[in-house]
Order: C-alpha cells, then structure tokens, then sequence
C-alpha cells in the first residue's frame, strides 16, 4: 500500500488520498472524519456525484466510472454489495476502497472506512393513517399474531442453546425450521400468513441480538441495550414489515394492496417523493393503524444564512433564544391532566378481563395519543421554524434521563426536550444546517454574557441580575447568549482554532494545578479555591437548580 498524501487539498474537501493519475481514489478524510458513509462531504459527495453523472450520462459512460456501477442497481443490492466490499476491505485485501491508515503531524488515525453509499440520498419514513375493514383488522390481526410467535421462538432457541452452552443457531437454521414448523399440524396455520412477514420477524430476532451483543461490547454507542424479551399480545405497540419480495402496492385507486390481507384504506396526507422499499403496519395502543413507507430521497439543502442562535431550555417557557424570542411551553399533559385521571379513574373500576375494560383502556389510550400527537406536531412546527431562520444551532447537554428520575419528572416528560432536540438534529442533517451541544456543566446562568465575569450560582427566584460592570440580565436570555457564545467557540475550536470567551472581568481566583505525570495527559485540569478545597464539576443537583420549575 502506498503512502497516502498528507492533507491534500481537494475541490471536495481536505483529505488524504493515493492517487490515479490526478484523482484521489483511496480516502482517509481528515476535516470530516468519522462522517457517516451516507453524507455529502468530502470524499462521499465526490463519489455521490460521479454516481449522478454515470446515471444522467447512461450507456458507455458508466465504463468510465466502474467504481460507481452500483448506484443504478436497487438499493437492497446496493448496500448488500457495499457491506461485501467493506468487509473485504477490512480484512486487509488491499482494495481500493478503505484506506488502514492516515496521518497528520504526530497524529495517527486508524480506521477501516465503510464504502460510500453511492447515491446521493437518505432514507426516510413517511406515515399514514390506514382505515381497515373489520375483515382486514381480523387479517392483520392473524399477521401480527404469526410474526409474534415466530419471534418468540427464534428468542427461544437462543435462549435453550445459551443455557445449553450450545452455538447459537444460525438465521439458516431457524429459517429451516420455520419451513418445516408450516408443515406440521399444530402449526401449518402459519402458512395463512405472507412468508414476507414471518421472514422479517426472524430478522427483528436477529437484529435485537446484534445492537445486544454490540451494546455489552461497547460497540454500540448511546443508551444500554438489553437483552431481546418475548412479545406478548399485550404490547402497546405491535409491527409487522412487508419488503419488496411481498409484492406490496399501492393502487391505482390509492389504497394500500398487502398479501393476504387485501386493499385497506389509506388517508394521503402527501405524495411519497419515491417508490417505497418497504412498508411497516403499526398498531398501537390506542388501536389505530398507521403504514409506514421507507423512501429514498435526496438533501434539500436551503440557502446558507448568517443568522446563528443559542438556545436555552426551560420548563416555565419551553426555550428562549438568544436573538430574544420566546417560545411558551404548551404543557400538554398538564391541560389534559384532570381527563386523563377521570379516564383513569374509570379503568380502575373496571372488572378485569370484562369488555367494559377492554373499553374503558382503550379510551385511556386514546386520551394519552391525542397528547402525544399534539406534542409532536408542535416540536415539529417549531423545530422547522428555527431550522429555517438559522444556519447553527446550540443547546445545552442536558441529562434528560436523570432530569427524569427526579421530582420534575412529570414536567420534564411532558416538555418534551430529547425529542425536540433529536427533531433539530435530523433536519438539521437534511436540510444543511448545524446543530452543536454545549456542555451540560457550563455555567450558562451564572455568567455575564456582556464581561463574561462568572457571578455564582443563583436561586431560581432570581429572574433578573444585575452584574458589576453594569449589565442587567434577564437570567434566559442570558443563559441562551453565553450557549451562543460557548457553541460558537467549540465549533471553531473543532476547525482547529485557538478560541476562548470573551472575557473582561473579574471572578473568584482560580489556580491550575499542573498534572502529575505523563500519564495523565487529557485528564482535565482540577482547580482549588482560596481554601484549598477541592472544586469539581457542576453536580447534578446544580444542573437541576439551573432548571425552571
């Protein structure tokens, strides 16, 4: 293998690259490092725009791009080639296509890099309303029936075979198995059912063990994973998946054709930008039936603006943003609060397994869904509105979970931040904007945004301040500017510049003790106040004091 050329400069962005003639073809990205393969920077929105080209140029043109062939093919053949090449890649077979190392200074990256997806897009899930008729609802019941069980069985023949300590069987075996279970008296009714749907809960099975196994491992990143647990008839939410192989459409009289279930209404609140890859039937809890389309479409990216906002979040006003705008918490769950205890109330007093509770927990389902849907409809509204006036976004990290193990967990849940936040991050991603997160233990509330002189903790009475250089702060708006200000400067500290805030006044005196060895270098520094006491990091109790009742 040869060397790779160091930080090459590239009309697709800053990368390492060996070379074919005057074409990088071997990638190790340096400004964008660790990217996901299906975004548009670098080294993926050169290969993403060979592939269009080859596409629009068609015929001997694409003998010229052969490392490009595949983005015409379907995309289940696509991404089956693209995980081959990946792993072969990773193995160290020399392809051309994943690069083993790269350097830059003192600095060694290395990595085995996933193939680009070589098409210039993301996939996306649309939803709909589906209206059955009490024939299908009986049809789909029978479905979702057959998929539960065959996924409990899968879970446990892993099970005996781990308590055996026995290999776990193969996807081939169990596949095998569910042949031959179709055979048999007591369970040829599974043949009553699409094959799609039987097959697609052994692969549910199987993808649970995975994000399990990848998630004791440490592979997995985010929350713990775990172990997969049987489904039950009970479950508030119930899927089965219809892929290519089941012949799913969608007539010509706009309604949803399914295997062995027939034609079910469908309520087209808009058009899908492109044929669907598959389609997921959803029950919840409250008994409505929703289809859920997985499409391919392209980035929209809207134009670059230079209008940038930090924003602050709350519980008395939902956010505050840095520019002054105030968005008031709806607080959905407390205005719906006295009709869901009466709700509630009446189950409670229900005979079990009588048809009046089977009622009245439908009704109390129903009641919680017209709250969710009215809270996701807002974040949705207004997570739009400041993508669109904003190029960059920043909000504080905040430990949304243990916010909710405390006595706020009510209100936490019902404003609703993790969502809000996650909808930011996605269309941030599809529309070309930025979202950045400033540490969770920064004193936003505490500093003066006009000096920068840390003023200490203060109680959440205290909804105004003034500093003594003169400023007067209204503690949100404050707050939101020093998130602009922090985020503005992790960002450009991450480009490789040397940022820090501005900051002009006076504060407690603070000393740096230096580490102690070579072995501690990227500990983070500890500070001791004039008493000698050691000072450490925001506590939890602190970061909840910041919060708005």
């Amino acid at each position: 293998m040869t060397q790779p050329k160091l930080a090459h400069a590239t009309e697709w962005g800053r990368m390492y690259g060996r070379f074919v003639g005057d074409r990088p073809r071997v990638p190790s990205i340096t400004t964008v490092l660790g990217e996901a393969p299906d975004t548009l920077h670098g080294w993926h929105a050169r290969v993403a725009a060979d592939a269009m080209k080859a596409y629009l140029d068609g015929g001997d043109a694409l003998a010229r791009y052969p490392h490009v062939t595949a983005a015409i093919d379907e995309a289940r053949a696509r991404n089956r080639d693209v995980d081959r090449a990946a792993r072969k890649a990773i193995a160290g077979t020399g392809l051309w296509l994943a690069d083993q190392a790269a350097e830059r200074g003192d600095r060694v990256h290395d990595y085995a890099e996933q193939v680009a997806r070589y098409c210039p897009g993301v996939q996306l899930r649309y939803r709909y309303r589906l209206y059955p008729t009490p024939g299908q609802q009986n049809a789909l019941a029978q479905a979702l029936g057959c998929a539960r069980v065959v996924f409990n069985d899968a879970i446990a023949a892993r099970e005996r075979a781990r308590r055996d300590g026995l290999p776990y069987p193969k996807d081939a075996e169990l596949s095998k198995a569910l042949t031959a279970a179709k055979r048999t008296p007591e369970r040829k009714w599974l043949g009553e059912v699409s094959s799609v749907v039987l097959q697609q809960a052994l692969a549910d099975a199987n993808t649970a063990y995975r994000n399990f196994f990848a998630s004791i491992s440490g592979k997995r990143k985010g929350r713990k994973v775990g172990p997969p647990r049987f489904r039950s008839r009970r479950d508030h939410r119930q899927t089965i998946r219809f892929t290519r192989n089941a012949c799913f459409a969608v007539t010509g009289s706009r309604m949803l054709r399914l295997p062995k279930i027939g034609d079910v209404k469908l309520a087209w609140s808009r058009e899908l930008p492109s044929e669907p890859s598959s389609v997921t039937v959803v029950k919840d809890a409250a008994g409505r039936y929703f289809a859920s389309f997985v499409v391919e479409t392209s980035n929209e990216p809207l134009p670059e603006l230079d209008a940038e906002v930090g924003i602050d979040l709350g519980l008395t006003t939902f956010a505050v943003l840095s520019n002054g705008t105030i968005i008031d918490s709806p607080k959905f769950f407390r205005r719906a609060e006295r009709k869901l205890r009466k709700a509630q109330q009446d189950l409670s007093r229900k005979e079990k397994g009588s048809r009046n509770r089977a009622k009245a927990r439908l009704r109390v389902a129903r009641a919680h869904a017209r709250v969710s849907d009215a809270r996701k409809d807002w974040a949705h509204k207004h997570s739009t509105t400041i993508i669109r006036e904003n190029q960059a976004m920043y909000v504080e990290d905040l430990c949304v979970t243990g916010l909710a193990r405390t006595h706020l967990a009510k209100s936490v849940h019902d404003a609703g931040w993790a969502t809000f936040i996650r909808l930011l991050e996605e269309k941030a991603a599809r529309y070309g904007r930025v979202v950045g997160k400033v540490n969770r233990f920064f004193p936003s509330s505490q500093t003066c945004s006009t000096c920068g002189r840390i003023d200490g903790p203060k109680p959440l009475s205290v909804r105004t301040w003034t500093c003594p250089c003169g400023a007067v702060h209204d503690r949100d708006l404050n707050a939101a500017r020093n998130i602009l200000a922090a985020g503005r400067a992790e960002r450009q500290n991450a480009c490789g510049e040397t940022v820090s805030l501005p900051h002009n006044g006076e504060h407690d005196s603070m000393k740096q003790e230096p580490t102690e060895s070579a072995t501690g270098v990227g500990r983070n520094p500890r500070t001791s106040d004039r008493g000698g006491r050691q000072k450490s990091k925001e506590s939890f109790n602190g970061q909840l004091k910041r919060l708005d009742r």
